[in-house]
């Protein structure tokens, strides 16, 4: 052999060394195994910065972590929190709290509006199913559902007091409060404090909203009796609580959280639908149906959606911070919502928790821009910290962010119907000032059609400018009005259509028996005496021009139904159904499963149920 060594003697000189070597390796591995350990067992805290906690300050009492709680309240309230400035505060002083606050939240609530908590209420409050529940429980000893049903969908329709005589204690014994609502609406400011509802918590998701699921009895008892004042004849005061009811939803949710801003949207719609000229016996006069759009015109901002997204960011943000830290500021063990992620912290599995917040507020970003969160695939690399957080992150994003993703679609709802109400208030204006209803097109002595009844209607749309410069002699395709085929008339355009410049999604429906066909306007006296709900705009499925004077839809496409055929007809990009303008100035929501029958009773006025 080369190195002279041979058998026993040759595998005795290289017997240590391999020991050497096997040891070597055992140690590599113990070392590679407790490496992998650490990296899957132990966390990277979390570091307070811009990419991982959004905000940096204000900070906790030890300085390590963002007070996500403290930050939304200095930015959500107002200079004039606790003094007469504020309507939320009058509404506390004067009907204290809902009563299923607790000892505690009361006291806070008290506390941060500047209220005495020994001074007790002056007024109460109490919405007309109870009371007309309370009322048949105390005549009969007990209540039937259909009797109560029978009775409750009466006062939400015009009704007085002939047809309801149990109702005058109820006025009697709630006007106070619907009254004082009205004045609270109107002050400079209206803002609900924020409470938790465990006391050794500060997290956001913990908030108490005392107020959120009261206001909604408020606006049903406020349409109430502007029901019954517009069957009395006292349009004026049903006017008023038309518009208390749009200034409650207006207040709600400014700078608030998702749930707040959804309140205030349900709220605003109960108005748009309450029909403040739906009483035939006692039509609005032409300064009343003005103060109707006035009104509307003086509506204070509501919640706008960025507002509303750095509200949930913040929610994000501080539940993020609080997983990360396994225990809460009280070290009582913190048990996240998610279930499935709740399990993998029982295991103990580590995680950089700055990788898994950046991840969140990079989903965050994508999702205000347009996009969604994917779930992330699991595989292999789910052993190592680095892409094991990357998935994590991805994972609650995809848990925690897609509620958020819906509020667009809420606000967009809200534009539409109003949009809609302000249309069919200019079709009622019109109405009183020429004696019919706009024609469906203006038409030239041949007959042909030269503009749509969206250009005759843009001086009560405020749009009295654009309207003088089209030259209504002139075809709507003329080479003088094809400049204005483009313009940016909004009212004209559902939010959520996402329609090009000078395209429209409404549209009136023509026939016979509708209140539009051809160049002559209808009257609308000329209807029957169930009229009141009868349907002036619809939503369409398939965009036109504004202008074009051909785009309605006839009445055979619209008996098809809603979101029933791909031709022009009746349908919209709101779930389940479209939004109709009525004849009483009331804008509902009709589903796609809407009996026939009923859908055309609507359509030629000969029915007043909406089913």
């Amino acid at each position: 052999m080369a190195d002279g060594l041979i058998g026993d003697e040759r595998k005795t000189r290289f017997q240590p060394q391999r020991r050497h070597f096997v040891w070597t390796g055992v140690l590599l591995l113990f070392v590679f195994l407790g490496c992998w350990g650490v990296n899957l067992l132990t966390d990277v805290p979390l570091v307070v910065s811009k990419e991982t906690t959004f905000i940096t300050s204000p900070l906790t009492p030890d300085g390590k972590y963002v007070d996500y709680f403290t930050a939304l309240e200095e930015w959500r309230y107002p200079p004039g929190m606790k003094t007469d400035q504020n309507g939320y505060r009058l509404i506390v002083r004067e009907l204290g709290v809902p009563k299923d606050c607790s000892p505690e939240v009361r006291a806070d609530v008290y506390e941060k509006l500047g209220l005495d908590p020994l001074k007790p209420p002056t007024l109460t409050f109490q919405e007309p199913e109870p009371f007309l529940r309370q009322y048949l429980t105390t005549t009969q000893g007990t209540f039937e559902y259909e009797e109560l049903k029978r009775l409750t969908d009466q006062v939400e329709g015009n009704w007085t007091l002939a047809d309801l005589p149990m109702m005058e204690a109820w006025l009697s014994e709630n006007g106070p409060a619907l009254d004082l609502i009205a004045v609270a609406v109107r002050l400079p400011e209206f803002c609900v404090p924020l409470s938790v509802v465990n006391a050794r918590s500060q997290m956001i998701i913990d908030v108490a909203l005392p107020e959120c699921f009261r206001a909604r009895p408020f606006a049903r008892s406020l349409i109430a009796r502007a029901k019954y004042r517009a069957a009395t004849g006292d349009i004026d005061g049903a006017i008023h609580d038309v518009n208390t009811i749009q200034l409650l939803g207006r207040r709600f949710g400014v700078r608030g959280l998702e749930v707040e801003a959804l309140v205030g949207i349900a709220i605003e719609s109960i108005a748009y639908g309450a029909g403040a000229a739906g009483s035939l016996d006692h039509p609005p006069t032409t300064a009343q149906l003005q103060q109707l759009v006035d009104n509307c015109n003086a509506l204070p901002k509501g919640a706008e959606l960025e507002d509303v997204l750095l509200s949930e960011r913040y929610v994000v943000c501080d539940t993020i911070q609080s997983l990360s830290q396994r225990v809460d500021a009280s070290g009582v063990l913190y048990v996240p919502l998610v279930d499935d992620f709740s399990n993998l912290r029982k295991l103990g599995i580590g995680l950089d928790w700055n990788i898994v917040a950046s991840r969140m507020n990079e989903n965050f970003d994508t999702m205000r821009l347009g996009g969604k969160p994917v779930f992330p695939p699991l595989s292999f690399t789910i052993a190592i910290r680095r892409p094991r957080s990357v998935v994590v992150g991805d994972y609650l994003a995809c848990v925690l962010l897609p509620t958020i993703s819906s509020i667009e679609g809420a606000f967009g709802r809200r534009d539409c119907q109003e949009q809609l109400y302000r249309i069919s208030l200019a079709m009622l204006l019109y109405e009183r000032e020429h004696g019919t209803l706009p024609p469906e097109y203006s038409a030239d002595e041949t007959g042909r059609p030269l503009h749509s009844w969206r250009v005759l209607l843009l001086p009560y749309l405020g749009e009295k400018e654009l309207s003088m410069k089209i030259r209504l002699d002139e075809p709507w395709d003329s080479l003088h009005n094809q400049q204005f085929h483009r313009a940016a008339v909004d009212v004209y355009q559902c939010p959520l259509a996402h329609s090009q410049p000078g395209e429209t999604t409404y549209a009136v429906i023509s026939g016979a028996t509708t209140a539009f066909q051809g160049a002559t306007g209808k009257r609308l006296d000329s209807f029957g005496p169930k009229s009141g709900q009868m349907v002036l705009v619809a939503e369409r499925n398939v965009a036109a021009c504004w202008m074009d004077p051909t785009q309605e839809i006839p009445l055979a496409n619209a008996q098809l139904g809603i979101n029933q055929t791909t031709t022009p007809g009746l349908g919209s990009p709101h779930p389940g159904g479209a939004h109709f303008a009525l004849r009483s100035a009331a804008v509902t929501f009709l589903s796609q499963n809407i009996p026939p029958e009923t859908l055309l009773g609507l359509l030629d006025g000969t029915t007043d149920k909406i089913e």
